[in-house]
């Protein structure tokens, strides 16, 4: 079923589906469109769902739900195309959200779904419990916190917050502040353009590229390793219980006021490694999996 609207400025979407797919696209356009289809093989269930869909434009507002009454064992595909600059608030059960092209506010929350933006947003906040989340830019600021599913930002102008328990979470470029932590993932940050606190139990933290700021690391049993920019001034204190700590960094007599960089590294059982980004092996902002270029 299709549904078409007028739309002479970007829309503020509400977009709520149990399981499925939701697919949201942007385009220069003054008109919103709306496609509900079957999914799966409960295919009458399905057809009565879609029948029963509370589907709307009032103003600037859309909204697509499906009643609570259809909902069970149902699983539909939902696609949206909504002019450019347009806002999306979007939840699910078990549902993947996929969103493309340019659009401004974009707020998901999901229990097993994935969440996946390969386009241009203003901002992000996601919340998810097993469901990977991937970003491909965000313009402003981030926000995304999991359970057990992944987290990965290609790039984010402004501030970031990211918690997982046991994800993994990855970072492209942070030109903002950015806090990051997780139990048992690792975190992986290709350029940190300010400030950060980067906390993990188990996991791994991997900072590829540090360039000023205040920057506080700390684990239990993971390893650090920090590659420090070229020509950075940089006041460090790096301590570990029972692991090894190397630092080829150059000595500075400078002090902690005067130094670009404040490297605070602090774990338990890992070790720690704080390196020029232009020695021999240095990952130069590079993912060492290859999985993001920056």
């Amino acid at each position: 079923m299709d549904w078409t609207f007028a739309a002479p400025g970007p829309l503020a979407a509400t977009l709520e589906l149990t399981a499925g797919s939701i697919f949201v696209s942007s385009h220069a356009t003054s008109e919103a469109t709306v496609s509900i289809e079957p999914l799966g093989f409960q295919i009458g269930k399905a057809r009565e769902a879609i029948e029963a869909a509370e589907v709307s434009c009032d103003g600037d507002r859309l909204v697509v739900k499906i009643p609570q009454r259809h909902r069970k064992g149902v699983s539909l595909r939902m696609q949206v195309t909504l002019p450019e600059g347009s806002s999306i608030r979007a939840s699910t059960a078990s549902a993947d959200v996929e969103l493309r092209g340019l659009l401004a506010s974009v707020d998901v929350s999901t229990a097993s779904g994935d969440v996946d933006s390969t386009g241009d947003v203003e901002s992000a906040n996601v919340q998810t419990a097993s469901g990977d989340t991937t970003f491909a830019r965000v313009r402003s600021w981030a926000d995304a916190r999991s359970a057990s599913g992944e987290l990965s930002f290609e790039s984010v102008g402004g501030r970031l917050t990211l918690s997982a328990a046991s994800g993994d979470l990855e970072v492209g470029d942070v030109s903002g502040d950015a806090s990051l932590s997780t139990a048992s993932g690792d975190i992986r940050i290709h350029r940190l353009g300010a400030s950060a606190k980067v906390k993990s139990a188990s996991g791994d933290v991997e900072l590829c590229l540090v360039e000023r700021g205040e920057v506080i690391v700390s684990t239990t049993s993971g390893d650090v390793f920090v590659y420090v920019a070229k020509g950075v001034g940089t006041w460090l204190d790096l301590n570990t219980f029972s692991g090894d700590t190397h630092c080829s960094l150059p000595a500075d007599d400078g002090g902690r006021s005067s130094a670009d960089l404040k490297l605070t590294c602090q774990t338990m059982s890992g070790d720690i490694h704080v390196r020029a980004s232009d020695e021999a092996g240095a990952p130069n902002g590079q993912s060492h999996t290859g999985q993001l270029a920056v």
